[in-house]
């Protein structure tokens, strides 16, 4: 019995490797999918040549003025097409920052993360359905409010 004993622990022991070993391999490469093809193309920073001024309403008159200046992260070879819609842009970022506004997002702590999270998601969510998916980001450069 005691000859048996060293190669019955052996043989789990080879088995416990081997079980070890099946459990614990790696996974599968990931397959390299459009959004990684995309993510891996160049990109280019095009600003807004305006800065938007929003102003700021408390009991039915203007209090103070957010100051922003925004920049649009796109696909380098489709910045000519996000340079034509320029406006439409314009004009949909206008009407997400009123909106933020009048939600009072301007008043407080209005530079914490969160706020500017919430700010540039809804920005980059108005770009991609103005523009597609050509544009990356929406980068706010500048955020400042001006009190009267």
């Amino acid at each position: 019995m005691t000859r048996i004993l060293p190669i019955i622990i052996a043989m789990l022991g080879i088995v416990a490797g081997a079980g070890a070993g099946f459990f614990l391999r790696p996974g599968p490469e990931p397959q390299a999918d459009v959004a990684t093809a995309q993510h891996s193309r160049p990109t280019t920073i095009i600003p807004m040549a305006n800065q938007f001024v929003i102003p700021l309403v408390e009991g039915g008159r203007v209090t103070s003025m957010a100051v922003l200046s925004i920049s649009i992260e796109a696909d380098a070879e489709s910045a000519a097409e996000v340079e034509q819609r320029l406006p439409r842009l314009q004009d949909a970022f206008l009407q997400v920052m009123f909106d933020h506004a009048n939600a009072g997002g301007f008043y407080g702590n209005f530079t914490s993360s969160n706020t500017r999270s919430q700010l540039r998601g809804a920005l980059r969510e108005q770009a991609q359905a103005v523009a597609g998916p050509i544009v990356r980001d929406v980068l706010i450069t500048e955020y400042r409010r001006q009190d009267s």
